[in-house]
């Protein structure tokens, strides 16, 4: 095989250790427990921020609905 031209063989030792841990350590490393807990408490946070938009749109609907039922049994 030649690997000439190739950006990984091209480069310097260091520069592929660096390589190494900031581009690819991430992918590999799938038992960060720190990352995985701030990822999971993110996602808690975005799932209670659309429970209560859901709660608020289904207030706004109770709402509305109870509005157009006034509406009309006023008319009959």
């Amino acid at each position: 095989m030649c690997y000439n031209g190739s950006v990984y063989y091209t480069k310097k030792e260091l520069e592929r250790r660096e390589m190494y841990l900031t581009k690819c350590m991430k992918y590999l490393t799938f038992l960060d427990y720190v990352a995985l807990e701030a990822r999971g408490k993110g996602i808690e946070a975005r799932m209670s921020e659309k429970d209560r938009e859901m709660r608020a749109m289904k207030e706004k609907y109770e709402q509305d609905l109870q509005a157009i039922r006034e509406e009309t049994n006023q008319r009959l």
